[in-house]
């Protein structure tokens, strides 16, 4: 199902938006080799920045969400998107 942007929720198009900007900030140095590189890498890598997210969290002096924790979160969504889209590219979805 394809939803138009007006049917999309703020917060998703602010957090998509923010995955969009960190992605456009490694395109010069990385591109789009996340499409063709290992999967195992890209496995690796979500569990890395899963464990980011919660030593940033872990690092917090207030119930506040740091700006560290929030592009920790971002990151750790765009890998979570790779896998998506790799894995609907090769047929998980069929």
């Amino acid at each position: 199902m394809t939803l138009p942007p007006s049917d999309i929720r703020l917060e998703i198009l602010g957090f998509a938006a923010a995955m969009e900007r960190t992605m456009r900030k490694h395109d010069p140095e990385k591109g789009e080799s996340w499409m063709y590189c290992d999967l195992e890498f890209l496995i690796n890598k979500l569990k890395e920045e899963f464990e980011e997210v919660i030593t940033s969290i872990d690092g917090e002096q207030s119930p506040k969400i740091s700006k560290n924790t929030i592009d920790e979160l971002v990151d750790l969504a765009n890998i979570a998107m790779m896998l998506r889209y790799r894995g609907i590219f090769s047929g998980a979805l069929a």
